[in-house]
């Protein structure tokens, strides 16, 4: 894809990159010389690995880390989008959990969405 040059990229590049490289189902493929691994068993249990972590890390800072700790200024944003959507994203943290491909993952990420749990039945 194109590279980044801060004098001539526009935003819109920046987020459609983030769209074709970053919110994919299997963004592991998208590193660079892994997508060769991609018809492995090995190279799909990598990918799951991956997965679980990228989900661990969305559950504990851009959920719980805002929810707690709202960027100033967007305060009432969050509080909003949280509350709109607070089922469903309990229900995506918990299929996550479900999903986990080792013990270790499902474990932290069922204990992290009873954090979220907790911290969502705050919202009014």
């Amino acid at each position: 894809g194109e590279s980044w040059n801060p004098s001539s990229s526009t935003f819109l590049q920046v987020l459609v990159s983030i769209q074709s490289l970053i919110l994919v189902d299997q963004p592991y493929f998208n590193e660079p010389g892994y997508e060769l691994q991609r018809s492995s068993a090995e190279g799909r249990r990598r990918s799951r690995e991956y997965n679980d972590s990228i989900r661990l890390n969305t559950v504990r800072y851009a959920m719980l880390e805002h929810l707690r700790h709202p960027p100033p200024g967007f305060e009432q944003v969050v509080r909003a989008h949280f509350t709109e959507l607070k089922s469903a994203v309990l229900e995506e943290s918990r299929r996550w959990a479900r999903e986990a491909l080792s013990s270790d993952a499902r474990r932290e990420l069922h204990a992290l969405t009873d954090q979220l749990e907790e911290e969502l039945s705050r919202l009014t």
